[in-house]
Formats: structure tokens, sequence, C-alpha cells
């Protein structure tokens, strides 16, 4: 949460030290659904991002990030083996976006699409119990990932606008976890 404080405190200044207009600072709070591919189910936590953001004025967005994710717990028991796992993630990434302007530039309700790359930092243990071993796996490194998400932004004044977003992120192929998300947030324009 200290970094995220500090990132937040960085952007701001930034932005309000920007001359030009096309800078924003946007803030979301998100629900997201994890799936570790070792491990049957899924796992739901909640996460915050913060962006610092440049528009264009074309339909083109480019956007720095920090998320924060709260730790995930997974386990699952058979008769044969027990497994469980802790995942601390949190990710910076840079995101490309497209907007959809429908009609005109002045548009209310604005859909978008966009692309990230990431380095995530995972920091992870993972145990498995059978009847004749015990395996214990503790890991923290660094990973590239990618995602994919869309949503649409509505417009309240020049200034400040809502997101809303639905994304997909793969943080990391050698642990093979993915996330699904929606989140809500806030765009202020400087």
């Amino acid at each position: 949460m200290k970094n995220l404080f500090k990132i937040s405190l960085l952007a701001t200044t930034f932005a309000l030290s920007a001359h030009a207009g096309n800078v924003y600072v946007q803030g979301d709070l998100g629900y997201s659904q994890f799936t570790i591919d070792d491990f049957p189910g899924h796992q739901n936590t909640f996460n915050q991002r913060i962006s610092l953001g440049y528009d264009f004025d074309n339909p083109f967005r480019l956007a720095v990030d920090y998320t924060h994710f709260r730790k995930i717990h997974k386990s699952a028991h058979d008769e044969n083996i027990s497994a469980e796992s802790s995942v601390k993630l949190s990710s910076v990434g840079v995101t490309g976006l497209y907007d959809f302007n429908i009609n005109d530039i002045n548009a209310k309700l604005v859909p978008y699409i966009g692309i990230r790359l990431s380095h995530n930092n995972i920091n992870a243990t993972v145990s498995r119990t059978t009847r004749q071993s015990f395996n214990y796996l503790k890991y923290r490194d660094n990973y590239v990932g990618f995602g994919a998400l869309g949503g649409a932004q509505y417009k309240i004044n020049e200034r400040i606008s809502l997101n809303g977003n639905i994304e997909y992120n793969r943080f990391s192929r050698d642990l093979e976890l993915n996330e699904v998300g929606a989140k809500l947030g806030v765009r202020v324009n400087f």
C-alpha cells in the first residue's frame, strides 16, 4: 500500500506540473479471478491500479500503470494429494489504448480497447503432499506478461470521466498465472 501511495503521489505531482492538457491520472479498483494451471478452480481477489497517461488527441492513448493485488491463496485436496499455494503479485505495465469516438469527438460515452505489456513481481510458495513425499517450493521472480482489455469511459465534464473495463492478463508463463477482472475508476485530465 505504501508503494501505491508513493506512485500515486508521484503521478499526481507530474500531472499537475505538466503544461500539456493531454496528461491524465486514473485510479481504478478491481475484482479479479485468478487461475493457476496446476490447481483446479479459481481464486478471487481485489486490486488497485493507478495510471498516468497521455491522450494523443486522436483515437490513441498511452498509459503507464502500477497494479497491486491482494495475496492469493489456493488449495486443492483429494485422497492422494494435498496442494497449497500462496501468491503475492504486483505489476507495472504499459498500455496502448484505442478510443472509438462513435459519433463525434465530444461524445459522452467513449468505448475503447487496449493491449498491455507488464513487468510482474511474483512471490510464491507451493507445497504438495502425497502419501510418499512432501515438496515445498518458494520463489520470488520477475516475469514479463501481456494482456488485453476493453471498456468505456463516460465523460462527466471536460476534466473528469468515469471508467469501467474488463481485462485479461497472463502474468507468468512458468507459473501459468492468469487473471480475468473488472475495474471501475475515475480519470482526471490536466
